[in-house]
């Protein structure tokens, strides 16, 4: 009721202004006046809606500036948490720690979901800024006060998987597919956490089936690049670092652009691949998580040959296993689904 009310009090008065006992014209002036003061009253969620547009179309420079009218003009909670979503992922950060701040001072329209969603976020920005310790502290305040989604659950498995805290993360992946939480990152992080397992045949059977769906991410491209290597199939291993680099990469990106880059640059150069091959399989957790590999010293002949000898050998007959992700990555990023359900649900 409550959500539409404005609706409601529009039709009211349009009957009242139409059955007053005066002319027409007088009738559509004072219409027009109406709507403009509706479209004034309104004008927040209206640059909302076209800063939306212009995100899937990419035009960033207009984005931002359309944004910031929106907040200015005066939105609803959800959409002031939307917007600084959108700044965190892809735009100024610290502008949109700024926009989380001005949610956490409102004094109505705070809610316990709205809470744990801005929570979510300030995991995200300590993220990006290297304080993954704090990120994990954040996100673990906001599961045990309750909250359950996919993003909360990605996260926190991203983090504790990061910080090697193994039985944590397997504990939350076990939970999601209790509960039926399915998303294309906790399935990359499961790959993952088979990956520091050791269960490299595991770890592909999933990444296999993941990259099959065409997720938006990079990280299942390399950690499915680690299992390759592994097994010195050092040439599928490009393929798939150069497919990652296809994709998307934001500021709350966990694998970026650059280290992706320079694995593939090292593996294609016949004069650092079977150097760079080692590396990263005797380093395989610190390459799961986009760290510094740390360096062999030692120097190796030239080897043209795409297949290397020397690794484990792939295990034959495996099994095949069939996954659904969900088209989602691990950084809490907004489709054009979600921005339509905001502006439709915008409240006053």
């Amino acid at each position: 009721m409550k959500k539409n009310l404005g609706l409601y009090i529009s039709i009211a008065g349009t009957i009242l202004i139409v059955a007053l006992p005066i002319s027409r014209t007088a009738k559509l002036i004072i219409l027009f006046g109406a709507f403009a003061g509706l479209l004034f009253y309104r004008r927040g969620v209206l640059y909302f809606g076209k800063a939306n547009k212009k995100l899937q179309s990419g035009a960033l420079d207009e984005v931002w500036v359309l944004y910031r009218k929106a907040l200015k003009a005066g939105v609803a909670p959800n959409v002031r948490i939307a917007i600084a979503s959108i700044f965190i992922q892809r735009g100024d950060v610290d502008e949109g720690k700024t926009i989380l701040e001005s949610y956490k001072n409102l004094t109505k329209g705070q809610t316990k979901e709205l809470d744990a969603i801005v929570g979510i976020l300030d995991s995200m920005v300590h993220w990006i800024e290297g304080d993954t310790k704090a990120a994990l502290k954040t996100v673990r305040e906001v599961y045990e006060a309750g909250f359950r989604d996919s993003n909360l659950l990605v996260n926190y498995t991203t983090f504790a998987l990061v910080e090697r805290k193994w039985k944590e993360a397997e504990n939350l992946l076990d939970e999601a597919d209790e509960k039926n939480i399915v998303s294309a990152g906790l399935i990359d992080n499961r790959a993952w956490l088979a990956i520091s397992k050791n269960e490299w045949v595991e770890a592909e059977l999933i990444l296999t089936d993941l990259i099959s769906k065409g997720p938006r991410f990079a990280e299942p491209y390399l950690h499915l690049a680690q299992v390759k290597i592994h097994w010195g199939l050092i040439g599928e291993a490009i393929d798939l670092l150069a497919e990652g680099l296809k994709k998307p990469f934001v500021n709350t990106s966990g694998i970026k652009a650059s280290y992706i880059q320079d694995l593939h640059d090292r593996l294609s150069d016949p004069k650092t691949r079977r150097k760079t091959a080692m590396e990263i399989d005797q380093d395989r957790l610190a390459v799961a998580s986009g760290q510094e590999v740390k360096a062999i010293d030692r120097t190796f002949e030239p080897e043209e040959g795409l297949i290397l000898s020397g690794f484990a050998k792939r295990p034959a007959g495996r099994k095949k296993q069939k996954v659904e992700p969900e088209e989602q990555g691990p950084n809490l990023e907004l489709t054009a689904e979600d921005l339509a359900y905001i502006e439709a649900n915008e409240e006053q």
